[in-house]
């Protein structure tokens, strides 16, 4: 188990990246601790806010929305979390909800070392800028400060998830930029008796975008691989599967693309077509994906296992 010391530290040294913008760490009485917060606020640049029925979370019914602030304060010694969220948009863009849930019961996490959160059925009550009563229920929060999750530039991506109910509303708040790190395996077409060739360097990089201004029920993403040896001596250290169309789901999100043409360096790279892709991430926990790839040497299967944790956890 983790100690509050550690998380902070982890907390409060690493550079940060993306979605998290500050912390606070402890304040010590010599061995007696007085207070053991820390609190990291999530900004709007850095997620966007999913919305559906909570009745009806079918692909067709979510919509979406400019990301809220969260600050999210961590106190281990009462072992609470506090959670203010400001500019909260889930009914339209012109209207927004800025509340405070506390004393919220940390949860006990698969991995504590790197991961902090909540997981509370609720309810809770708040009375909302329209000065009405709103009720919040099935409040997860997945916080994860792991300092070996690195992509190519030697600085730690962090990662939030952040999910509950509102009234009838399910929202969450999701990532523009996720890193997932796993075991790749490759089979040869040509001889698919052959047993398939793994590896566990490559590392996966979605970064989540509207398709355009007008439409911000169509999201597509692109997909970079950082080491994508796929194939035998093959000459890249990175690639990119530009906008590849993505669809909303009550546990993650699915991508699919019949066909593409991957990118280096933002330039076409068509000597190396990918067919039949085929993802699914399901939030805080895994990131699959599968896929043809065609060279002039052959033609391959991929399949990729993966977890947002750089750490090998299973």
């Amino acid at each position: 188990m983790m100690t509050f010391r550690k998380f902070a530290a982890i907390a409060c040294t690493v550079a940060v990246a993306g979605t998290f913008i500050s912390c606070n760490s402890l304040d010590d009485d010599d061995l007696g601790i007085t207070e053991q917060t820390i609190t990291l606020t999530v900004v709007p640049q850095g997620t966007f806010t999913a919305v559906a029925p909570a009745e009806n979370t079918e692909s067709s019914q979510w919509k979406t929305f400019s990301g809220a602030t969260y600050v999210l304060k961590f106190d281990f010694k009462t072992q609470k979390c506090d959670i203010t969220v400001s500019g909260l948009k889930y009914i339209d863009e012109q209207t927004s909800q800025t509340f405070t849930l506390s004393n919220i019961p940390l949860s006990i996490e698969k991995h504590p070392t790197i991961v902090q959160g909540v997981n509370h059925a609720g309810p809770m009550a708040f009375q909302g800028t329209d000065g009405k009563n709103h009720i919040v229920s099935d409040i997860r929060l997945f916080c994860m400060l792991d300092p070996n999750r690195l992509f190519d530039d030697n600085k730690q991506r962090n990662s939030v998830y952040i999910s509950f109910k509102i009234d009838d509303y399910l929202v969450k708040a999701i990532e523009y930029d996720q890193y997932f790190f796993g075991t790749t395996s490759t089979t040869d077409l040509n001889n698919p008796d052959q047993a398939p060739i793994k590896s566990t360097n490559a590392r996966y990089r979605l970064q989540i975008k509207l398709k355009d201004s007008d439409n911000q029920n169509n999201l597509n993403a692109d997909l970079t691989i950082l080491n994508p040896k796929f194939i035998p001596s093959m000459p890249v250290e990175r690639m990119t599967f530009p906008s590849i169309p993505l669809s909303l789901e009550a546990d993650g999100y699915s991508l699919e693309a019949s066909d593409l043409t991957p990118e280096i360096s933002g330039v076409p790279y068509p000597g190396f077509p990918i067919t039949d892709l085929s993802a699914k991430v399901v939030y805080e926990t895994s990131f699959n994906l599968g896929f043809t790839c065609t060279s002039r040497i052959g033609s391959y299967t991929v399949n990729v296992d993966a977890t947002p944790y750089a750490l090998n956890t299973k």
